[in-house]
């Protein structure tokens, strides 16, 4: 019997009397070693495409969900709504996790399978397997630890909470919302300008640039 041929009998019914069965097994014996090596090409691309294609259907439904959470939060930014920004960080922050998990898989599935079960009876024959696991804790901590970074760095930071109090007219020290044409916090009593450099002309304790020349500040 052909070594591609499987058990003549599953179930108690021979699969060899069905003409499809028959025909393909005639197929097999009769490829060619270059039609071996036409499949297996064609056997690598899809093995690399469909993950692909795969992670695009998903990203499909996914990455319009992370847009949607993250205007939401620069909607909630510009217009000072405290507990929406908390809301919706957390929103891009849970739904960036399945897009970063399913990025990760398809290279896990387009990384040839052998390399990596090399790699790991490599790490088994020198007894340093659990390399790969602190490896793999190391890279959700390093990801985790971006995030924070991002969202820190967009959200949290002093100065972008200082750009937001100029923005809204709000004390630059306390926050609270200043009565037009105050110099100094009725709150707080923080002093909102100082003079600029250049131009001796008021600009914003925390300001970045002079309103008035742009020079930057001295801080």
């Amino acid at each position: 019997m052909s070594a591609y041929a499987p058990s003549s009998f599953i179930g108690c019914f021979p699969i060899d009397s069905n003409a499809k069965i028959k025909q393909l097994w005639e197929g097999l014996q009769g490829t060619q070693d270059q039609d071996r090596q036409t499949l297996l090409t064609d056997l690598r691309a899809l093995n690399f495409w469909y993950p692909v294609k795969k992670l695009a259907m998903q990203m499909l439904f996914l990455l319009p969900l992370l847009a949607v959470f993250y205007a939401w939060n620069c909607v909630s930014i510009k217009n000072n709504r405290g507990l929406q920004v908390l809301v919706s960080a957390h929103l891009v922050g849970i739904s960036f996790i399945p897009i970063l998990c399913k990025t990760l898989e398809t290279v896990y599935d387009i990384i040839p399978k052998k390399l990596l079960k090399r790699l790991i009876d490599l790490l088994e024959s020198l007894k340093l397997v659990a390399i790969w696991h602190y490896l793999v804790m190391a890279l959700a901590v390093a990801a985790a630890l971006f995030l924070i970074y991002i969202f820190q760095k967009k959200l949290f930071s002093r100065e972008k909470l200082i750009e937001r109090r100029i923005t809204k007219n709000e004390c630059q020290q306390c926050g609270k919302h200043l009565p037009v044409g105050a110099q100094a916090c009725p709150f707080c009593g923080f002093a909102q300008f100082k003079s600029c450099r250049n131009c001796n002309k008021m600009m914003h304790v925390h300001g970045k640039y002079c309103q008035l020349c742009g020079t930057l500040s001295a801080d």
